[in-house]
């Protein structure tokens, strides 16, 4: 297993950004980027991420699509990971700046679908956090899952046998999603939030604030986008239908 320990002036020497979130940072350099968790984490909590990032660091073939570790880090107390340095745009930015095309946001959003199925079945990997910050945008044409740390493996069920993975009192999204529907811990989990994320960016209305709104009737114009609300939202769901596999059967608009 490839790993390596930094020093303080080495880690000085990197550029500190504050894109971690309430985990941990990410810094810096001209080539690479480092993720280091904070020490304040539980040791249950780096236990899972330290067994992801060993898990993703022999999956160098999803690098074409995600951040995948390159290198285990350790400074003192804390852990982290090496990654290639992404440069690209986050999901929300870049539906602001094409919103106007929406042939386009739909191509997008058929690409990231078809990557969460690939990551599904051939790898047995949950995003988990399938979140517009956690998915960039390179090049304007090529989706990258970011925060793969969060990821977790299935299970043969199908469903996550991470302890961490679904804490969601952190995601503000997470509990509004858990709000909204009844979900099982697995693939369904991506699948709805990458549909409430199209229903947010079309109908330009946040899930926070669903309740309040007539959605049914926002959606009356197009039945295929208000069927598959209706499916999401139907309590003690079973299944959530992958974006990219309905977009075949139907051009979706609103």
């Amino acid at each position: 297993m490839k790993y390596c320990e930094i020093t303080k002036n080495q880690l000085k020497s990197l550029r500190k950004t504050d894109l971690g979130g309430s985990e941990g940072a990410i810094y810096f350099s001209s080539m690479n980027a480092l993720k280091l968790f904070h020490a304040r984490l539980s040791a249950l909590q780096i236990q899972d991420k330290k067994r992801m990032m060993e898990h993703l660091i022999g999956l160098q073939e999803l690098e074409s699509f995600s951040a995948v570790p390159q290198e285990l880090v350790f400074f003192k107390r804390r852990i982290g990971y090496w990654m290639n340095l992404i440069v690209g745009v986050s999901f929300d930015e870049w539906l602001r700046q094409n919103r106007h095309d929406l042939r386009k946001v739909i191509v997008m959003y058929r690409k990231i679908s078809e990557r969460l199925k690939l990551l599904h079945e051939k790898y047995g990997m949950i995003v988990s956090d399938c979140f517009y910050s956690n998915i960039l945008i390179v090049e304007d044409s090529d989706p990258v899952f970011v925060d793969v740390d969060s990821w977790a493996m299935m299970n043969t069920s199908g469903v996550s046998n991470s302890r961490i993975l679904f804490d969601y009192s952190r995601s503000m999204f997470w509990t509004r999603l858990d709000q909204f529907t009844y979900l099982s811990r697995s693939q369904n989990t991506d699948n709805a939030a990458l549909w409430l994320m199209y229903f947010e960016s079309m109908l330009n209305i946040k899930i926070r604030f669903w309740r309040f709104y007539n959605v049914s009737g926002h959606l009356e114009r197009n039945p295929e986008l208000l069927d598959i609300y209706h499916q999401i939202s139907r309590p003690k769901l079973e299944s959530v239908p992958y974006f990219h596999e309905v977009v075949k059967q139907y051009t979706l608009h609103v």
